[in-house]
């Protein structure tokens, strides 16, 4: 590489760790991908964090995915089709290395004609690929690009530049997914629980493990990187501020180009007024009377009213019964984060 060229990467270097602090979860794998298209001559880029399942099953799992405009769907039918994909076989025996295929001469054989048809309509013709272990989960970051072109080929020093800087743009995709999820969490008073931020597509870019709990227990939902439709369809398509389903009740706020998406359960802890809420929270956490009347800086005889009151509202009899309904309540301090957030994303 000449100076010239080492300077390029290192400003681009600078920049893509700047603004991985600077931007959005949303707005960060587009800004890198168009910063790698200084170096490297292509139409389209998808960033993937996927799992390779065996058995039956097989193909891959996909946690979550950025696709830098690709044709609507296009994830959803590739999902349908990766049984047998020899591009993400070969992605997982050089791990680490760009790969660049002809897609037409990459999927000859006859039980490649799905895919080979699919990437002939999707113009996915040429495809440059490399994927990377993410850490001790099972896990591969998977990235590539792709041209439609058939008369064009990745040359060897774009699969060397591709292979330089994917790491990087892995590494500053982790920090800026960190740092969102550190707002997120860190903007309430108390942690926040049972909340997921999409796109308007609704392509997930965070989610707490409550969320991805209630998800996939009430929804049966395994396709973690995208909204369930029947969750999709009230909150994104007809735009509506809260949905119940069950047990299950979500409230929806647009900050920015963000959606914001909380979950709880519709426990009687909804039936509490604040301050019944607040000696509730403490009762069932193992305080006494004294101590929340110390706590709350009021009288003893008070708290006792408000217990009383809860265990009537609630219909239980017991500390134990109450701090198993305050410990399984999702409900957080969301509405004062969301502020918080649109206050910091806007």
């Amino acid at each position: 590489m000449n100076q010239s060229n080492a300077a390029s990467v290192a400003d681009f270097l600078l920049s893509l760790y700047s603004a991985a602090r600077e931007k959005t979860v949303a707005e960060f794998p587009e800004f890198s991908i168009e910063s790698l298209k200084s170096f490297v001559d292509f139409d389209m880029g998808l960033f993937g964090l996927i799992r390779p399942n065996t058995g039956m099953a097989a193909g891959i799992e996909c946690s979550w995915a950025h696709v830098h405009r690709e044709p609507t769907n296009m994830i959803e039918e590739w999902m349908g089709i990766c049984a047998g994909d020899d591009v993400l076989k070969n992605m997982m025996a050089y791990l680490g290395r760009a790969k660049s295929y002809h897609v037409p001469s990459a999927f000859s054989r006859s039980e490649d004609a799905k895919i080979l048809d699919f990437a002939i309509r999707t113009r996915h013709i040429n495809l440059m690929a490399v994927a990377n272990k993410y850490g001790p989960s099972g896990f591969f970051g998977a990235f590539s690009i792709r041209r439609a072109d058939t008369n064009w080929k990745f040359s060897l020093e774009d699969d060397a530049l591709v292979q330089l800087l994917a790491p990087h743009i892995w590494e500053a995709i982790r920090i800026n997914r960190t740092i969102m999820a550190g707002k997120i969490q860190g903007l309430s008073e108390e942690p926040v629980k049972g909340l997921c931020v999409c796109n308007d597509k609704g392509t997930i870019v965070f989610q707490d493990h409550s969320f991805e709990r209630l998800r996939t227990i009430f929804f049966r939902d395994g396709n973690t990187y995208r909204l369930p439709e029947a969750l999709a369809k009230p909150l994104l398509s007809e735009g509506r501020a809260t949905w119940q389903d069950g047990r299950l009740i979500f409230t929806c706020k647009k900050v920015s180009h963000l959606l914001f998406i909380s979950a709880a359960l519709t426990s009687g802890m909804s039936k509490l007024s604040a301050r019944e809420k607040e000696i509730a929270k403490f009762f069932g956490t193992g305080l006494t009377h004294s101590e929340i009347a110390d706590e709350l800086q009021i009288s003893g005889s008070t708290v006792r009213r408000h217990i009383e009151a809860v265990y009537r509202k609630l219909d239980i009899k017991n500390k134990s019964d109450l701090a198993f309904l305050v410990h399984t309540s999702l409900e957080g301090n969301v509405e004062k984060t969301l502020a918080a957030l649109e206050a910091a994303v806007l």
